[in-house]
């Protein structure tokens, strides 16, 4: 296609146009991919966060319940020391009255 002088300055001026645009917009997509990055990062942090949160806590109700957990043992352990001591006396008292009954 032949063009005269100023139909080629158009076509010079739209074909750098179009690549400006272009660039532009690939710019653009660019920033925007970075945008959606940086925040699906933000999200990761913030679930990771959210996650060490959850483990310290769980840590200090595990923690807790193990206290519980131990502390209702030994309260069996002496209930169950008292009854044996208890038995024992009787069983001693039992013998005491029988010699003195002989």
């Amino acid at each position: 296609v032949d063009f005269s002088p100023p139909e080629r300055r158009k076509a010079v001026v739209s074909t750098q146009s179009t690549g400006e645009a272009e660039k532009l917009k690939w710019e653009s997509s660019k920033m925007y991919q970075q945008q959606l990055e940086y925040q699906l990062a933000e999200q990761e942090d913030a679930k990771r966060a959210a996650y060490e949160e959850f483990l310290k806590e769980k840590l200090l109700i595990d923690e807790i319940v193990r206290k519980i957990y131990d502390e209702d043992l030994r309260e069996a352990e002496d209930r169950l020391k008292k009854q044996q001591q208890t038995r024992a006396y009787i069983e001693e008292f039992k013998k005491a009255r029988q010699l003195w009954k002989e």
